[in-house]
């Protein structure tokens, strides 16, 4: 009997043995390959630096902030970041640019970028600027550029996605906002941008307080003694004003008047050297009746009876006198200050000089 199990349990025994000896050399195959190292990912292509947008549309409409590719034969990469009113002067190279009394200026903040495989030249007319104000009148922009980072004008080449920060201007009335601004490349191709609420107001004492939105700057400034403003390529300060009796060198004092004497600071705010006469300004001087008061014309040095008439250097500062020869009875009122060549005028009350 123990014989017969034996005999009919050793194939059994032989089968697992079988199936044992499998296992184990699947095992062995599958550490085996385990083991091997994993071979190299193949290498990604080259990632381009260059950043290319879609070619615009002839006349679409765009975004700030939005980076824009413009043409297609010779592309150049637009970004719009910012715009602001302002009525301060701009330097762009060595020339300085103010607005007239009647304007402000749109000042706009871009950056260029090459989206070529080779270097483009970029300058002030790579884009140009058109900006439409209220009245649906075209404004076109100043022809100058000027680089962010020293405000000198571009005129450069830049290397295959390499981007430079730049900025212009166009002169727009002095009241009212800007609805549209049209930019234009090459090949006639424009982008169409609508400010809104985008474009910065204006601040400073030239701002239009009545006006909530900030578009409107003022044709004549309330201005105060010992306060600085920029009145076009200079500076000046009302720094006093007084009645005197005394005479000045060769002036005949007619009987029953006197002198209303104002002292001045004028700085050269340009960035070359700049003759300073008497016809620089135009003073207007008004009584309590409303009536002007003749100006002699003369602007003297601020502590002698001389003419003051010489080259003031950038950033350079003289002290100057102007005076008029009005009765006794006379009350001076409102004295005007305006820098020729249709400038922002400046009012100073004087009506409590004594």
């Amino acid at each position: 009997m123990l014989r017969n199990r034996v005999r009919k349990e050793g194939p059994k025994m032989q089968r697992k043995l079988l199936v044992f000896a499998l296992i184990t050399i699947v095992a062995q195959t599958r550490l085996i390959a385990a083991t091997k190292p994993k071979p190299k990912p193949a290498p990604k292509p080259p990632v381009s630096s260059t950043v290319l947008v879609t070619t615009q549309m002839k006349g679409e409409n765009a975004q700030f902030g939005v980076e824009y590719t413009v043409g297609k034969t010779d592309p150049v990469n637009i970004i719009l970041k910012s715009a602001e009113f302002t009525t301060s002067r701009i330097r762009i190279g060595d020339e300085i640019y103010y607005p007239k009394g009647s304007e402000k200026f749109l000042l706009l903040h871009y950056t260029l970028r090459n989206p070529q495989k080779s270097e483009k030249a970029v300058g002030w007319n790579t884009f140009r600027f058109t900006a439409v104000d209220e009245t649906n009148t075209n404004r076109e922009y100043s022809e100058c550029v000027g680089v962010e980072s020293n405000s000198q004008t571009l005129n450069m080449s830049l290397k295959p996605a390499q981007k430079i920060d730049v900025y212009t201007f166009v002169a727009v009335p002095a009241k009212g906002t800007v609805p549209k601004v049209v930019v234009k490349g090459s090949e006639d191709l424009v982008l169409r941008y609508y400010p809104k609420d985008k474009i910065k107001p204006l601040t400073g004492p030239t701002a239009d307080q009545s006006d909530p939105k900030g578009t409107t700057a003022l044709t004549i400034v309330p201005a105060k003694i010992g306060e600085t403003y920029q009145t076009g390529r200079f500076d000046i300060r009302v720094d006093g004003a007084k009645f005197s009796t005394t005479p000045f060198e060769d002036q005949e004092m007619e009987e029953g008047c006197r002198n209303l004497i104002i002292d001045f600071s004028i700085k050269n705010g340009g960035v070359e050297p700049w003759a300073l006469n008497w016809g620089i300004f135009e003073f207007t001087l008004t009584d309590a009746d409303g009536l002007e008061i003749e100006w002699n014309q003369s602007l003297l040095q601020g502590n002698r009876d001389a003419e003051l008439k010489t080259n003031l250097e950038p950033g350079q500062e003289v002290k100057a006198r102007i005076y008029y020869m009005i009765q006794r009875e006379t009350e001076a009122k409102l004295l005007k200050i305006m820098e020729r060549d249709d400038g922002r005028v400046f009012a100073y009350d004087l009506s409590k000089i004594r």
